[in-house]
């Protein structure tokens, strides 16, 4: 029996990762922790534990302690703070026997940066938007931006936050009076796609590929709240070569734009993300296939995208009794 603890189980990707566990591994035990007391699924799991944040010096050995109190077998961080920290104390889970369900070092660094992810894209031949560090813009005016090197923006242009946090942090900056009152450090600007936006779960085992491409339409904090499958074949394509040049294995997260005709990567999310409940739904079930591969199995058969089905996100009303 797995003993299986998720981070941020108040939080949607979470929650996804949760409900597709629970369906297909009915007798395994599902802890999670959450800074909250109440989270929408407690209920559901063995136990829900409020922890520290990972800003705290005490959440490493509170985490231990939990660990071993419990004899946790697999660990899920699913915010990219948490997996990050779990990446620097990965030598601990290997010497404890937990499997981390979290990608390789090289990755993480590469897509937990918006540039690097570009430019990393850009040097193997993939599509990404233009991009650089904000603080490295020479010139601008009234058009836009000219980088450090020849490279020019013109507006609107996009200004995020470099470190990835979901949809936070992201502006589109439409003038010259707009880029003067931004934050620089820290942020990327990046070129202004305007065509539609797909979302790519992409899972590989290491040989074999597997994606699968949703058009969707975002709501409250850049969730996807609908999601139509369909088929790209250049976008399978991409999704594919990507997976090979990041010797993936496990799951990620791409997000695309089209424009005049191409799909440019402008985000890599280096963890399952909160499709994962709809992937799993329509047969992509990419958390249990990277639970599986952590316990030594590959993919088995094939699998092939269940075009034109469409997913929307539901809402409930959760209450707690009195204590």
């Amino acid at each position: 029996m797995r003993k299986i603890l998720l981070t941020g189980i108040g939080g949607d990707v979470a929650c996804a990762i949760m409900r597709s566990l629970l369906d297909a591994f009915p007798g395994d035990e599902i802890y999670g922790f959450d800074i909250k007391e109440y989270t929408p699924y407690m209920e559901k799991l063995k136990e829900t534990v409020v922890a520290p944040r990972y800003t705290d010096k005490n959440y490493i050995p509170f985490l231990k302690n939990y660990l071993e109190e419990k004899k946790i077998t697999h660990f899920l961080p699913t915010t990219e703070p948490e997996i990050l920290i779990a990446d620097q104390n990965r030598a601990y889970f290997e010497e404890e026997g937990i499997r981390l369900m979290i990608n390789h070092s090289e990755l993480l660094q590469i897509c937990t940066s918006k540039f690097r992810t570009a430019e990393f894209l850009g040097n193997h031949g993939i599509p990404a938007p233009l991009s650089g560090m904000a603080r490295n813009v020479r010139l601008y005016d009234e058009k836009g931006i000219t980088l450090s090197g020849e490279d020019r923006m013109e507006f609107p242009l996009i200004l995020k936050e470099d470190f990835g946090r979901g949809g936070h942090g992201i502006s589109l900056i439409r003038s010259k009076t707009e880029w003067e009152q931004e934050e620089k450090t820290g942020y990327i600007c990046q070129e202004f796609l305007d065509g539609l936006e797909y979302t790519v779960g992409v899972f590989s085992d290491g040989g074999q590929v597997r994606s699968i491409t949703y058009r969707r339409e975002l709501g409250l904090g850049g969730m996807s709240v609908s999601v139509e499958c369909v088929d790209i074949p250049e976008i399978r394509r991409i999704a594919e070569r990507t997976a090979k040049v990041l010797s993936l294995r496990g799951s990620i997260n791409l997000q695309l734009r089209e424009h005049n005709g191409e799909y440019y990567i402008f985000e890599i999310n280096p963890r399952l993300s909160s499709t994962t409940g709809f992937r799993h739904k329509m047969g992509f079930t990419d958390a249990v296939w990277w639970i599986e591969l952590l316990d030594g199995e590959t993919l088995q058969g094939s699998y092939s995208e269940p075009v034109g089905m469409r997913g929307v996100k539901v809402t409930d009303d959760v209450v707690f009794p009195v204590a």
